[in-house]
């Protein structure tokens, strides 16, 4: 007689077989995914946006080391703007600078890295480095590097925030009070 021989696997439960992911489970997968991918870019962002900060007070350091070692032990640094001066003495910040045409002719510019505009002028014994239309974040990292130090600590003789003049030595409430966004900063050295 012959018996049916029955497979070892006849003997096991019935388990359903899985087919795969549900759509529910790839949507959750999705928006996981979605959410990761947010939090790097912003994360990204932040770094990107204060080394982009730290570039700009470090560039307005070497402007005013510039035009300070260019006018050593001169009387006056002149009236007008000083960025032809420092562009012939090969002294402008290199990630600044920018070069553009302008009916023919070249034009030398200075811009932070988030491009706003960079303008240095002399003024008899002072001059100035002015940032055009900051935004209030980069307003107040900048200018709180001069909070609280009066004119011997850091040569700078005032500071003009929209139009506002502030009272030295200025303070970080003066600071954070002045900055506002699009306003253009005035740094005065002597």
């Amino acid at each position: 007689m012959l018996t049916q021989r029955v497979p070892w696997y006849g003997h096991l439960p019935n388990r359903k077989r899985h087919r795969g992911v549900s759509l529910v489970d790839f949507l959750l997968y999705l928006t996981l995914a979605a959410v990761v991918a947010a939090g790097a870019v912003l994360a990204y962002n932040n770094i990107d946006n204060r080394q982009k900060r730290l570039a700009t007070s470090q560039m307005v350091n070497e402007i005013y080391a510039a035009v300070s070692d260019l006018h050593r032990g001169g009387a006056s640094y002149g009236t007008g703007s000083l960025v032809a001066t420092l562009d012939a003495a090969k002294m402008i910040p290199s990630k600044g600078r920018r070069t553009a045409l302008d009916e023919g002719n070249t034009v030398i510019s200075i811009n932070t890295p988030f491009g706003d505009n960079v303008l240095v002028t002399g003024a008899g014994n002072t001059f100035t480095i002015e940032i055009e239309e900051m935004t209030e974040a980069n307003c107040l990292d900048l200018v709180t590097n001069y909070a609280d130090q009066d004119a011997a600590e850091s040569s700078l003789s005032g500071i003009t925030i929209g139009g506002a003049t502030l009272t030295m030595p200025a303070t970080v409430a003066d600071i954070s009070g002045a900055c506002d966004d699009s306003d253009d900063v005035v740094l005065t050295f002597r």
